[in-house]
């Protein structure tokens, strides 16, 4: 069964296209974390997290 995403990495072998291994990420954890509600958010540890959590704190100051 191949159900490959045009914008997603394919893997390929000698007999064509595979499904990504299960392990294989195709997001930028960015990218899920901007997906996260706050609170969610506000659970996450690490640099890209506070990132993220900064990134929404400028966006709530920029909006008033």
């Amino acid at each position: 069964m191949n159900t490959h995403i045009p914008d997603e990495p394919t893997f390929l072998d000698d007999d064509g296209p595979l499904e990504p291994p299960q392990h294989v990420c195709t997001l930028r954890l960015a990218d899920v974390l901007a997906g996260f509600s706050d609170d969610a958010l506000a659970d996450w540890p690490g640099e890209i997290a506070e990132r993220e959590r900064e990134r929404r704190r400028q966006a709530h100051v920029e909006s008033k």
